[in-house]
């Protein structure tokens, strides 16, 4: 079993460090406007995303293991909020190119072919968007 079948299992849904409380925080300092399309990449059990749904934002969010799809679309209904939930991979995005404003992903990137990933990203970014991409050892933020 490697790690995010690990988490898949456990239903982890904020294993990077600082957990769910840095990411709260992260996105209070970001100051995302208002109804912004967010991408969650890498949505775990979604409680990023439910959390930026109920902070007024349309929210698409992907995972690869359909695990922990499963509990996330559970929490979106148990919380009432809109969120579209996608099994896919970052290397080849399911979504049209300019699609959303913001792309979010917290501790995914370093495990993917990042040039890749990096390149599905902002091909689905639109233009003036903004993405943020906070990996173990280092973050990035970029505006276009």
């Amino acid at each position: 079993m490697d790690y995010h079948d690990l988490l898949a299992r456990l239903g982890e849904g904020s294993a990077h460090p600082g957990g769910f409380s840095a990411t709260m925080r992260l996105l209070d300092t970001l100051s995302l406007p208002t109804g912004s399309h967010v991408l969650e990449i890498g949505c775990g059990t979604g409680r990023t995303a439910c959390y930026l749904a109920r902070s007024g934002h349309r929210v698409t969010a992907i995972d690869l293991h359909r695990h922990m799809l499963d509990k996330a679309v559970r929490r979106a209904r148990r919380e009432r909020v809109d969120v579209q939930f996608i099994q896919a991979d970052v290397a080849a995005l399911p979504l049209p190119d300019n699609h959303v404003d913001v792309v979010f992903v917290e501790s995914v990137t370093i495990f993917t072919p990042w040039r890749v990933a990096l390149a599905e990203y902002q091909r689905v970014l639109k233009p003036g968007g903004f993405w943020w991409i906070e990996r173990w050892f280092y973050q990035v933020g970029r505006r276009n």
